[in-house]
């Protein structure tokens, strides 16, 4: 596109933030789309994410960091979504008029803005980030109006989550919470300052 877009997808953890992203490459189909992840597993959650809800008509790849494949160049041309990690980054061959970033929030500035230029040809890609905590200057940018942003407010499921701040002489109590909790078969989650004693 000659004005290509930038925006940041916010929304908690489990709100169909993947969904989203595989949606946005179908739409784009058949054209191009890259998706970049911060980790080897969680790229390949995605890509396994996308065989089972993308048709079977869309080609998808998957590019491991460092992989050398005999054909990966003729593969990128044919494919209508790759999926990686950074190694995306020094992708020379591919044609994508939208680029997205999963978890922007665990990568650098400075990779951000490599993948962003990726698409060296006359149109700028489409650029869309994905995160459940966005980093601070992105949202600095978002309350500058110099980036679009969207907010997934509603979950696909119901989601009942209670929070208790309990003082030193609550432990009793929280002790009898939890167990009728576990009793009910329902998950907690303690969070405690230490992993182990300091000065």
């Amino acid at each position: 596109s000659k004005e290509a877009k930038r925006r940041v997808i916010m929304g908690d953890v489990g709100c169909g933030k993947t969904l989203v992203l595989l949606g946005a490459a179908l739409m784009v189909y058949p054209k191009q789309a890259i998706l970049m992840a911060p980790t080897s597993i969680l790229a390949y959650q995605l890509y396994e994410e996308a065989k089972k809800f993308l048709p079977d008509f869309m080609n998808i790849l998957f590019i491991k960091g460092g992989k050398k494949e005999k054909d990966l160049e003729q593969n990128i041309q044919k494919a209508n979504l790759i999926i990686g990690t950074h190694a995306l980054i020094h992708l020379e061959s591919h044609n994508a008029v939208l680029v997205m970033i999963d978890e922007q929030h665990r990568f650098g500035s400075a990779q951000r803005e490599k993948i962003h230029s990726l698409n060296k040809q006359e149109f700028a890609p489409h650029f869309i980030q994905f995160s459940a905590t966005p980093i601070p200057r992105t949202l600095s940018m978002i309350q500058s109006e110099l980036l679009n942003f969207s907010f997934i407010k509603q979950m696909p499921f119901k989601k009942d989550i209670t929070t208790y701040c309990i003082q030193n002489e609550g432990f009793s109590k929280l002790s009898e919470k939890i167990k009728e909790e576990i009793s009910k078969n329902h998950q907690i989650i303690i969070i405690y300052p230490l992993v182990s004693a300091s000065d």
